[in-house]
């Protein structure tokens, strides 16, 4: 039985919980790789292509190179989702990358930049690497601490897709986060290296 399907032009998408790590880090603080890991609460539309009609998740890695005046990043990772379908388009687990610059103002307190990203799907080799679940976007993004730590912080996002594909004709977000250290970066005393 077909069934009528109108999806919406705008709705919000599914909620994003995260959770990061910085398990490596040069002594010069140049190079870090950083580890996310995410959950995906089934709150938007999914007939609109908003969200999934259940919990889904992934795991990402990200590279960072930062030359004080400007950081690098790089993230790859999967996210893996329930299978959708929409006609004959059918979506499900994909494997995404980003590559973006970003620039560090007021002591730190105000990051921006912007941010070249793409996905396609790894569900069978008919999703992989084809127009329809391959789409690439760009977005700018703008982050600024809202305590003297700089710990606590509140950003947004906006863009738009660059190609055909499984991607919205604008998107626009905005996230809050709190960071802090698993381990002191430094001891608490100078250890006594006199005998």
């Amino acid at each position: 039985r077909l069934q009528n399907v109108e999806p919406a032009a705008g709705k919000p998408g599914d909620l994003r919980f995260d959770i990061r790590g910085i398990p490596y880090r040069t002594n010069n603080r140049r190079f870090k790789l950083g580890v996310e890991a995410f959950i995906n609460a089934p709150s938007g539309d999914e007939k609109s292509f908003a969200g999934d009609k259940s919990t889904s998740g992934g795991i990402s890695f990200a590279p960072e190179l930062d030359f004080k005046t400007v950081q690098l990043t790089l993230n790859t990772g999967f996210n893996f989702r329930p299978n959708g379908k929409f006609n004959d388009f059918t979506v499900g687990h994909e494997w995404t990358w980003g590559l973006g610059a970003f620039v560090p103002l007021r002591d730190k307190t105000i990051r921006l930049g912007a941010e070249i990203f793409g996905s396609t799907g790894i569900k069978g080799s008919n999703s992989t690497f084809n127009d329809e679940n391959t789409p690439l976007e760009w977005m700018v993004e703008a982050r600024g601490a809202l305590d003297k730590k700089k710990r606590l912080y509140l950003g947004g996002y906006g863009g738009t897709r660059l190609t055909t594909g499984y991607a919205p004709d604008f998107r626009i977000g905005a996230f809050i986060g709190y960071w802090f250290n698993v381990n002191d970066e430094k001891p608490k005393e100078e250890p006594n290296l006199k005998k």
